[in-house]
């Protein structure tokens, strides 16, 4: 690899990781407004999450390219992911972890 096509590969890591950083902010802030107690949370040895706490458990929500589009996964399964454009991802998120 080119020192040229390393330097690129690098600026698209980080682009993808502010744009990562980015929607897991917006919907942190928007948990936030619907009274959830949530966390950001950016460990080394796992993806970056928005953490939701409850009093019966703790739910990450990831967020990842999806089809060029970033989207929101909180669990497994055809049902447990939202675009994050959608305006409604956070009552989403909060309706499908029973909150």
């Amino acid at each position: 690899m080119s020192t040229h096509d390393q330097t690129a590969q690098e600026a698209r890591e980080i682009c993808s990781a502010e744009g990562q950083y980015l929607c897991l902010v917006k919907v942190a802030w928007q948990l936030r407004a619907l009274n959830l107690s949530v966390r950001l949370e950016l460990l080394r040895a796992t993806d970056p999450a928005v953490v939701i706490s409850t009093a019966r458990d703790t739910v990450k929500v990831t967020a990842t390219l999806r089809e060029g589009a970033w989207a929101l996964a909180w669990g497994r399964g055809r049902r447990a992911w939202v675009a994050a454009e959608d305006s409604e991802a956070a009552v989403r998120i909060a309706e499908a972890v029973g909150l």
